[in-house]
C-alpha cells in the first residue's frame, strides 16, 4: 500500500467513523472503483494532464452528485486537485483494510475446483469463524486444477488440502 493511500484513505475512514458512516462511504468507494475498473477509458480522462482539474473536478460531480455521500464526492474533487486519482483503488484497498480491522473481519479466499454450494458456504464461514475468532468474508475462486478440496488463505496464512496439493507430495516422495 502507498504512503499516500495509506493517509488520505486513512483520514477519510476517521472521518468517516466519527460521523458512523464507515458503511456508506465504504459503499461509495466500491461502485466507483468498480466503474474505474470496467471503464478505464473513464479512468484515464480523469487522470489526464490534457484535461484541467476543474473540468475533473465536473465529470466527478456531474457524474456522481446523485448517488455519493459529500464526504465520498469531496475526497474523489480532492484527489483531482492533487493529481492524484491513480491513488484512488489504493485508498479503497486501505479504506476496506481498516473498514475491516476496525469491524473484525478476516478476508478469506476459497479456492475450489468447482463453486461451492450455498450450504457448503456456510458451512465453511462458520467453521473458518469459530477458528479465528473473528467474522469471516468469504471470496471464492473456481480452479478446476484443483482436482478438488479446498485452499484457504487467511490473514496471510495458507491452508491447501485440494488434492492436486496431496499429488504433488505423493511424487515429490516418489521422486525422492
Amino acid at each position: 500500500m502507498t504512503k499516500y493511500a495509506k493517509t488520505y484513505a486513512g483520514a477519510l475512514y476517521d472521518l468517516a467513523s466519527e460521523e458512523h458512516l464507515e458503511d456508506r462511504i465504504l459503499e461509495d468507494l466500491g461502485r466507483v472503483c468498480s466503474c474505474l475498473r470496467e471503464m478505464p477509458e473513464y479512468r484515464k480522462l480523469l487522470m489526464t494532464p490534457a484535461v484541467s482539474k476543474d473540468e475533473r473536478k465536473s465529470l466527478i460531480k456531474e457524474a456522481w452528485q446523485e448517488n455519493l455521500h459529500q464526504y465520498t464526492l469531496n475526497f474523489l474533487c480532492m484527489l483531482c486537485d492533487g493529481d492524484s486519482v491513480s491513488e484512488l483503488l489504493n485508498c479503497e484497498e486501505e479504506f476496506k483494510s481498516r473498514y475491516n480491522q476496525e469491524k473484525g473481519i478476516v478476508e478469506v479466499l476459497v479456492t475450489s475446483a468447482v463453486a461451492l454450494s450455498e450450504q457448503q458456504r456456510k458451512k465453511l464461514t462458520a467453521a473458518v469463524e469459530k477458528k479465528i475468532g473473528k467474522t469471516a468474508l468469504l471470496k471464492e475462486k473456481v480452479d478446476p486444477s484443483v482436482i478438488g478440496g479446498l485452499k484457504l488463505q487467511v490473514a496471510g496464512k495458507e491452508y491447501d488440502n485440494t488434492i492436486s496439493y496431496h499429488l504433488g507430495n505423493i511424487a515429490q516422495l516418489l521422486s525422492n
